[in-house]
């Protein structure tokens, strides 16, 4: 599902929330954690990882804690050793969460489905910008410092079989 390689090792990420480091150097042990289930999405930007999926909400994660030890033994929502960032639980290795988007015109609840993601903007301005593609064909891009909920959304991008792709362009600023 998603798989990230740098100068000193790979990292992968599973569907069923397995995230695994392996490094190059035989000497270092590899390193394994566990995420929510039911995850379709997964990029990895410098020491931060981003991930979704379906009934998951964009999450950020620092990289360093999500594989200290004890830092996410539960994938659950009720872990003990929660922190409180304005008003919203997250898991201790845990950066940012999305929140979902408000009821629709019949007050329905909105389903989440992220099929794809990518960390949009400047490399300096690290995990600030982020695009994600859904099930539902709806492109949403979320400004980390701006609010939890998307500050764009495009909607029918895709008809049938939603957005299976979200890339940064070449000239992104």
């Amino acid at each position: 599902m998603g798989l990230h390689a740098n100068d000193l090792g790979v990292y992968s990420c599973t569907s069923n929330g397995s995230l695994r480091y392996a490094p190059f150097d035989a000497a270092l042990d590899s390193k394994t954690t566990n995420l929510p289930i039911r995850l379709q999405a997964w990029r990895m930007n410098h020491s931060q990882f981003a991930y979704g999926g379906d009934e998951v909400e964009l999450s950020i994660w620092d990289t360093e804690k999500a594989f200290a030890e004890g830092s996410s033994k539960s994938g659950t929502v009720d872990a003990p050793g929660l922190k409180r960032k304005r008003g919203v639980e997250l898991l201790p290795a845990e950066i940012w969460r999305a929140k979902n988007l408000p009821n629709d015109h019949l007050n329905l609840r909105q389903p989440v489905n992220i099929t794809s993601l990518a960390f949009i903007g400047s490399s300096s301005e690290g995990a600030r910008h982020i695009a994600v593609g859904t099930q539902n064909g709806h492109v949403r891009k979320y400004d980390t410092r701006a609010a939890r909920r998307p500050v764009a959304d495009w909607k029918n991008i895709a008809k049938v079989g939603g957005i299976r792709l979200v890339e940064k362009g070449n000239h992104e600023q």
